[in-house]
């Protein structure tokens, strides 16, 4: 676990181990923020430790490297759910539940390097359907104790993929913008156009100062990613 103090503002960061994706919590209140959730023991403590009993769920994406803990945390605290449209519909079918991508990256990881993870990520997930409770198509404005929360769809990575941005200064970007990792599009439900002509040109009007919390990889700064005045971004 990691922890970032930022304007006041503490993020616990847990990465997940199977595919290396960022979950991130805020604690206040008796209260927590959970993004992109999997399943953790070391959430799971600090969430006790808090007295934690209700949790907001934010969804950046419909990956399952991004969801896998929605269950989990339904079964175990009070929760509401938000998301996309597209990730909720994505969501309420067992059939996307499944985990295919997963188990063959974990399968040959196993087969190059000698170790059982894929074993142990089947006894850790069993496919699940969830209802989100609240849902949009383009832009949403939510409010968490005294924060803002903005969310924004950006599609090209998914057709679910948003942003959510936590008051004036943090943005919480999934894998729609990470500093050390291609853009993929090229996935199911991606749409290299789309993120070329819409998302890019969104990411090039936000304010530069803004803090960046990705799907993957260490926090940064938006201005990073730009150069001569361009969203400077890999795209696979």
């Amino acid at each position: 676990m990691n922890k970032y103090t930022y304007n006041d503002l503490t993020i616990y960061n847990f990465i997940f181990e199977y595919i290396d994706s960022n979950m991130y919590a805020i604690v206040e209140n008796d209260k927590a923020l959970v993004i992109d959730p999997h399943r953790s023991d070391a959430l799971y403590d600090l969430l006790l430790e808090n007295g934690i009993k209700d949790i907001t769920i934010l969804l950046t994406h419909e990956h399952l490297d991004h969801i896998s803990g929605v269950k989990w945390l339904k079964d175990n605290f009070q929760t509401l759910l938000v998301a996309t449209k597209e990730t909720a519909d994505y969501m309420a079918d067992i059939k996307n539940m499944r985990p295919i991508l997963i188990s063959f990256i974990l399968e040959e990881r196993d087969r190059t390097k000698g170790t059982q993870m894929l074993k142990k990520f089947e006894q850790d997930y069993k496919p699940f359907t969830a209802q989100a409770d609240i849902t949009f198509d383009d832009t949403l404005t939510h409010k968490w104790n005294t924060h803002r929360l903005n969310f924004k769809v950006t599609k090209g990575h998914s057709r679910g993929s948003c942003c959510i941005f936590l008051d004036d200064n943090i943005i919480f970007t999934g894998d729609s913008l990470m500093k050390v990792y291609p853009i993929i599009t090229r996935f199911p439900r991606g749409n290299t156009k789309i993120y070329k002509t819409q998302t890019i040109p969104f990411f090039e009007s936000l304010d530069k100062n803004l803090k960046v919390f990705p799907g993957h990889g260490e926090i940064f700064d938006l201005k990073d990613m730009f150069k001569d005045g361009k969203l400077n971004v890999e795209l696979r």
